[in-house]
């Protein structure tokens, strides 16, 4: 079993690889519209937000108590 130290440790080595990763991936797109990769890393992110939403069973709304401290 790993401590939260070495979970941090992993999970911060796996941002750093996966932002990485999406750098190369933006340069290898060569001469796209700047929309249009914006629209595609969203599209990755907006996956990846939903599978970890879907494995951790959690919903993505805010109580109402809280809405006044998020700022849109």
């Amino acid at each position: 079993m790993i401590g939260p130290k070495q979970k941090g440790a992993i999970l911060l080595t796996a941002s750093a690889f996966f932002f990485a990763l999406m750098s190369a991936f933006v340069r290898l797109a060569g001469d796209l519209p700047f929309w249009q990769k914006v629209i595609f890393r969203n599209a990755g992110a907006l996956l990846m937000a939903t599978a970890a939403l879907l494995r951790s069973r959690t919903s993505p709304a805010v109580p109402r108590k809280n809405l006044l401290t998020l700022r849109i």
